[in-house]
């Protein structure tokens, strides 16, 4: 256990559903790297214009990504929904797992984008369920 391990949530927005999808393959292949480097594990969703994502590691590396994707143009709007410091990491395997948004699945992602803001706990948790189902049936987008 990291003594400053924390833990960050926030909810952001694409123009477009499209762009949205199309923003997430280009999150995701420099975000997994520069992840990997600083320490940092976490997960995004997409569900339509909305992304829901979740960040863990040092503090100081949080900072980091958080003024990287304030400043990124693929995220608007950017909602911190909660930033604490845990216990351990709720998506240790992944520098940043996305799932497939796949119709047996988009319940479940939409219900974590949308219930993010008012229980956290509840969408980070769903989040890490997504991920664990798709990691386990080998259709994970994550490194």
């Amino acid at each position: 256990m990291t003594q400053d391990l924390q833990q960050l949530a926030f909810r952001s927005e694409a123009a477009t559903a499209n762009e949205a999808l199309s923003g997430l393959l280009a999150i995701l292949g420099g975000a997994q790297r520069r992840n990997r480097e600083a320490g940092l594990t976490g997960a995004i969703a997409v569900s339509g214009a909305r992304y829901f994502q979740v960040l863990e590691g040092d503090g100081e590396a949080i900072d980091e990504a958080l003024a990287r994707i304030e400043g990124d143009p693929r995220h608007e709007n950017v909602q911190i929904v909660a930033r604490r410091p845990v216990p351990f990491r709720s998506f240790e395997a992944w520098s940043l797992a996305s799932p497939t948004v796949l119709p047996s699945l988009k319940l479940q992602i939409d219900l974590a984008i949308s219930s993010c803001e008012a229980d956290c706990d509840y969408a980070i948790s769903l989040l890490r369920s997504v991920v664990m189902t798709q990691h386990l049936n080998g259709c994970l987008l994550a490194a």
